[in-house]
Formats: structure tokens, sequence, C-alpha cells
């Protein structure tokens, strides 16, 4: 027999026995204090493992909540180019970054404030929906984002609070506990600076342009933008999309939608001549002198709604000089150019005196400038 392996088994032997005595007085002892009494041995451990697993379960759930809350508000974030609510108002649903009266700088969001904004709304709607499975119903849904400190550096998203929650379970009038701090910390893979390199682009299209050729010009330069056409230049503003490179789970990739105005220079209406005899309006103006003008177009409005477009186009240009103005022979439909003066003629059936006059020059691809009022 090999006496070196008997020693050992001995030795486990007594052990057993130790702990299996330990047990029994251990059992006597629960029985008899204060009216304790577990069912079985292990009550204890089972229960703080279960108040265990109750507040790892609402901090996996709360780590989640975050993480696709920042997906939520970041998406939307986006969609609002950066806003809560616009600071210099909107063109068909998309918020402006620089207006005739306020240029970039002064209207570009902030964006990092707003993100958290959105990030505290979102938290509190996803806590909301928690379903009952989720331990936060034993904490009466008080998860809440005003109990955090929210920061958003980089591509995460952290929140730090001092408020622990507390789990527990009683087992005949003993109480097992477990304390958890709910503050977390997520990674969205997203950063929000990708605001700071839109708006350097951004500032190339307001800096540089004065027309659309340029416009498209400057979006071949830059990944992922385009111009939507839900704005038609009316106003001089045109409205932006930009494609991420970001994709968020369940809402796909992240797209910004902007609108800025582009300062084109006005054509200057100098006078309106109504000549009632011959049923006509001449409209003169300073032309534009852009080398790509293909042709002019004049809107008549009045204040009930009623608005008359017309077009003339190169073609419709009389070259002339030397005659003052009641001098010309106009020719009804036609432009007479002098050089410094154009004065397009238009027939009309209604004499009124509220009618209002803008006109613009456009180019083969889009209006070019606008507008000028008499």
């Amino acid at each position: 027999m090999n006496k070196k392996g008997s020693i050992p088994e001995l030795a486990i032997v007594f052990m057993f026995l130790a702990l299996v005595t330990y047990g029994l007085v251990q059992a006597h002892s629960w029985r008899t204090a204060e009216g304790f009494e577990p069912k079985t041995l292990g009550d204890i451990q089972l229960a703080t493992l279960r108040t265990y697993q109750q507040g790892e379960e609402t901090l996996f759930y709360i780590d989640q909540v975050a993480l696709y809350s920042a997906y939520a508000a970041f998406t939307q974030l986006a969609l609002h180019g950066g806003f809560v609510a616009p600071s210099c108002g909107k063109e068909q649903n998309y918020n402006l970054w620089a207006t005739s009266e306020k240029k970039l700088d002064e209207c570009f969001p902030q964006y990092k404030e707003n993100a958290v904004d959105l990030f505290k709304k979102t938290f509190d709607a996803f806590v909301a929906k928690a379903p009952d499975s989720v331990r936060l119903l034993s904490l009466d849904k008080s998860i809440r984002s005003d109990m955090y400190s929210i920061s958003v550096y980089g591509d995460t998203v952290t929140g730090t609070t001092s408020q622990s929650k507390l789990f527990s379970e009683s087992i005949n009038k003993k109480s097992v506990e477990y304390a958890a701090n709910p503050s977390f910390e997520v990674s969205t893979g997203y950063n929000l600076n990708d605001y700071e390199v839109l708006k350097k682009q951004a500032n190339n299209i307001t800096r540089l342009c004065s027309g659309l050729a340029c416009i498209k010009e400057q979006l071949q330069k830059f990944s992922g933008w385009s111009r939507n056409n839900a704005c038609d230049f009316s106003n001089f503003i045109a409205c932006f999309g930009v494609t991420s490179e970001a994709q968020f789970p369940f809402y796909g990739q992240l797209a910004y939608k902007f609108a800025l105005f582009i300062d084109f220079p006005a054509v200057e209406i100098t006078s309106v001549t109504k000549r009632g005899a011959e049923n006509i309006y001449v409209v003169e103006f300073v032309p534009s002198r852009k080398s790509d003008v293909e042709k002019y177009v004049v809107l008549i409005s009045a204040p009930d709604g009623n608005a008359l477009s017309v077009s003339f186009n190169k073609e419709d240009f009389i070259i002339k000089s030397g005659l003052m103005l009641n001098e010309m022979e106009l020719e009804v439909g036609k432009c007479h150019d002098y050089s410094t003066k154009v004065y397009c003629v238009m027939p009309f059936t209604t004499v009124r005196d509220d009618i209002s006059f803008t006109i613009h020059s456009e180019n083969n691809e889009g209006r070019l400038s606008g507008n000028g009022n008499e």
C-alpha cells in the first residue's frame, strides 16, 4: 500500500466530517435564535444569489436603455439638424443653419447640450416602458434621468449617480440585501464632433457660392452630401441631406437634415409702370451680369394669394440703346435690354393697385439670384 497517498485521503474525510458537524450546529442555532427556521440549509445563500441577480438584471437593463436612448437621441438630433427646437426658423421642415439676417456661427446648434436633452427624454420614456419581468418594477420606476449627471464625450455616453438602489428578500423575519449603483457608461460608435466637420463644409458653401453651379461643385467634394429639392430657392434657401457612416441597430444609418441661406446677388427692380391704354406692365430692373444667366422670371402676386409667373428667356431679349422709356416701341412678351437697365413687358387683363413684383435670374440648372419688390 502507498502510505504517502493515505494521509491526504484521511485529511479529506476529517474535513468533510468537520463541515457536516459545523452545519448541524449552525442549523440548531438558526432554529432556536429568534424563531428563524429555514426549511433547508442554504436558503440564505440562495436568497443572496437572488437579490444579486435582481440587481445585476436591473443594471444590465439600464445599460441597454442608455445605449438605445443614445441611438434614438442621436438619430432624432441629426434629422432636426442638431436642434431640439430651431433657433433660426425652418424651411420645408429643414431647420436653418444660416439666414439672411444671421450667419452660420449665430444659428449653428448647440448640439452637445441638445443631445443630452434628447437623451434624457428618451431614457425616461424607455424606463417607463420597462417590462414587468425587469426588477425596475420593484423600484417603483424610480430610475430617472434627473438622478444622473450625464455627459457625452467622443462616442461614449456616461451617466453617474451617487444614489444606489437596494434589492432585498426576507426569509422568516430576516432580510438579505444587495445595494447596486445604477451608473452607466455606453459606447455608441458615433462621435458628435461630426457636427463640426459639417459646419466647416457648410461654411464653404455659404462663403463661396452665389449660384447652383457652385453648390453642385462643392457637394462633389464632400462625402455623403446631397441637395434636396424640397427647398426651391424661392427664399434663397437650399436644403441639404448628409448621410453619415454611422449605423445604429434598429435605427439604421444616421442622416442629417438642415438648410442654408445662400446669399445670391439680388436683381434690383427699380420701377414698375402701368400703361393702361396698352394693357401692359413695364418692369424696369438692373440686370444680373453673370455669364450663365439663361432667363429672368417675373412673379406678379396679390395679397389674396393670386399669382402669375412670367418667364423671359434669352431669345426674348431685344438689345437696344439710346431711347428713353417713353420713346420706346415696346414689344409685349419681350425684354428690352439697355445694358444698365432692362425693361420687360407683360400684358395684363385686370388693373390692380395692390399687386407686387419679384424677379430672379436662372441658368439651365435653376435659380441664380433674386428678388426685388415694387
